[in-house]
């Protein structure tokens, strides 16, 4: 009986073009006395002369040997104890566990361990959501409700000189956020630093790429302009079409200051 089989895949590198891996013979596949049978036959260790027979031909008789042909082996380690869960693993050593609930994701409820603290930016405040808790990000028990619809945003972060009085093909660092089509001018200023308490120094640009390495200043907001504050992404055309994909529009370039 032969096996017509295509080949495998894996997550990390994708199909396998090539032949299935060999199998082990099943019983019967083959005429008695052809297949070797590990018990009877010595296996190949220096200075014993009984060399293990190939497929195909009839078993050799094994030698006799004063030495047992397999070396001696430790005992087996007895199974670790299953870990316990982590509610009462919590309630027997507290202070391991500082956490005073337990985390539930919300989904199958499985239980979620303590992670590290954030790492809070004072220059994107957006970068976390506080709770009514007190802590980041959502609180237990809860998941968060993702908007349809985002746009691609690039913040550059080259200080008090703006893109548009860089020289050409300057090296300029920003940070990326897929942020909701949905929120406000004056959302975007918040979120992304803008925080003075001086309003109208709390600034918003669109910069825009002008070739040759060059930027160029585009739509301007100011923290007291109430009326252009409250204008959302999508009313300003920055929607999902702006991905940056090829063949679609290119991402959304901002420049924020609060100085």
């Amino acid at each position: 009986m032969s096996f017509v089989l295509g080949g495998g895949s894996n997550p990390a590198f994708g199909r396998d073009p090539g032949p299935p891996p060999p199998r082990t013979p099943r019983p019967g596949a083959f005429p008695p006395g052809a297949v070797p049978n590990p018990a009877a036959v010595p296996r190949v260790i220096p200075g014993m002369p009984a060399p293990a027979p190939a497929y195909g031909f009839a078993q050799q008789p094994a030698a006799p040997a004063a030495s047992p042909y397999y070396y001696a082996q430790a005992p087996a380690p007895a199974a670790p104890a299953a870990a316990p869960a982590w509610g009462s693993a919590m309630a027997a050593t507290p202070s391991l566990f500082p956490q005073p609930y337990q985390y539930i994701s919300g989904l199958g409820g499985s239980g979620r361990t303590p992670q590290p603290y954030p790492v809070i930016n004072p220059n994107m405040p957006a970068a976390n959501m506080m709770n009514s808790t007190g802590g980041v990000g959502c609180e237990p028990g809860y998941n968060y409700f993702f908007p349809p619809e985002h746009t691609k945003i690039h913040v550059f972060k080259c200080g008090a000189t703006p893109p548009w009085h860089q020289p050409p093909n300057a090296r300029l660092p920003f940070h990326a956020c897929h942020v909701p089509v949905s929120t406000t001018v004056q959302e975007l200023m918040y979120g992304f630093g803008a925080t003075n308490p001086s309003k109208k120094k709390n600034k918003l640009f669109e910069v825009v790429q002008g070739g040759n390495g060059r930027w160029y200043r585009g739509l301007a907001f100011r923290g007291d302009d109430k009326e252009l504050l409250q204008k959302t992404c999508k009313d300003l055309g920055w929607d999902k079409s702006r991905s940056g994909l090829p063949g679609q529009k290119p991402v959304v370039y901002l420049y924020v200051t609060k100085d």
